[in-house]
């Protein structure tokens, strides 16, 4: 109910055209964002972004069909933000969280994380009395404490890099703590290889256009549901289907190649789900072009499920969670 109240409200203010938001700033680190990885998800993480009544969220159900074959980009981006490597910052204005018309949300890129995310030691041999080694991160850690993601406590300060992961604010309105809003381009974050994560491997950005964001519940220290959903242009689906295959194909160099019959044995369980999910018409360790578009995920991406100011883009969704940050 709060959310029709909220879109109520922001229907107002466009009808007014543009304007500048007004109210102090909140400012929060996103410390969880949900990519879809069973079928249902895709709806739940999505928005309606045509105007049909049905949700998009087509590159959503492409990560869902890359979960069963073994590229997980949800535990990806959920190691990426533990570590550091993938560090969303909001600046949400508002002059009142219950009934505010002039309301605007900013996601800025974020660096230099105080605490240290993972200040722990890596766990290549055995660790210490009391300690775990978490399997993921490959760091040790004490045992009832949390391995890295220290600083998504609340009390985490941040730099902001040069520019800002989106150029305008996403224009809207709050109303009994929930926020709706709608914004002409807006960029997140999330990462894509868990192998490359323990290494503080840097994110990559998903540029999204005619974004819309809404939120369940918003406070001083804190978001506690959200989402974030936009159109991807062919160039953002391009970068990101390149990614996609560095990913697979570095995956697959772990693997050996059996002559006869011909297979690609893999002993790593994440390289073989790979394997079996990619490299499909000759099982030789090396995917070839052809056999990524065949992918069912690599099709999806290759046909656009939307058209902004006439050119082809694709749907994507998902959801966050925040905790408050100085920055």
């Amino acid at each position: 109910m709060r959310i029709a109240v909220v879109i109520a409200l922001l229907a107002s203010a466009a009808c007014d055209g543009a304007f500048t938001p007004e109210g102090s700033h909140h400012h929060y680190v996103i410390s969880a964002i949900g990519i879809p990885s069973v079928p249902n998800q895709a709806d739940q993480l999505g928005l309606d972004l045509s105007g049909d009544g049905r949700v998009d969220n087509a590159i959503g159900r492409a990560f869902v069909m890359l979960e069963n074959s073994g590229l997980s980009i949800s535990i990806a981006t959920d190691l990426g933000i533990r570590t550091g490597s993938v560090i969303n910052l909001i600046d949400l204005q508002t002059r009142d969280f219950q009934t505010a018309t002039s309301a605007g949300l900013q996601v800025l890129a974020g660096a230099s994380p105080i605490p240290d995310p993972c200040p722990n030691l890596p766990c290549a041999g055995a660790c210490g009395i009391g300690e775990l080694c978490d399997s993921d991160l490959r760091v040790c850690f004490p045992e009832g404490k949390r391995a890295c993601g220290l600083h998504l406590d609340g009390n985490g300060q941040f730099t902001t890099t040069s520019v800002a992961l989106t150029n305008d604010p996403v224009l809207g309105a709050t109303s009994a703590s929930a926020f709706a809003g709608a914004g002409d381009h807006l960029t997140v974050q999330i990462s894509i290889d868990r192998a490359l994560v323990a290494q503080r491997t840097p994110a990559i950005t998903i540029p999204l256009l005619r974004t819309q964001v809404r939120i369940t519940k918003a406070t001083e220290m804190s978001i506690e549901g959200g989402v974030i959903a936009g159109a991807v242009p062919q160039e953002g689906l391009e970068a990101l289907t390149d990614s996609i295959k560095s990913v697979v194909r570095r995956n697959l160099t772990t693997c050996e190649r059996v002559a006869t019959p011909p297979s690609c044995s893999c002993l790593d369980p994440t390289a073989a789900a790979m394997a079996a999910g990619f490299d499909t018409i000759i099982p030789d360790c090396n995917v070839t072009d052809q056999e990524f578009e065949a992918h069912p995920a690599l099709m999806v991406l290759r046909q656009p499920d939307l058209a902004i100011d006439g050119f082809a883009a694709s749907s994507f969704g998902v959801g966050f969670v925040a905790v408050h940050a100085e920055f």
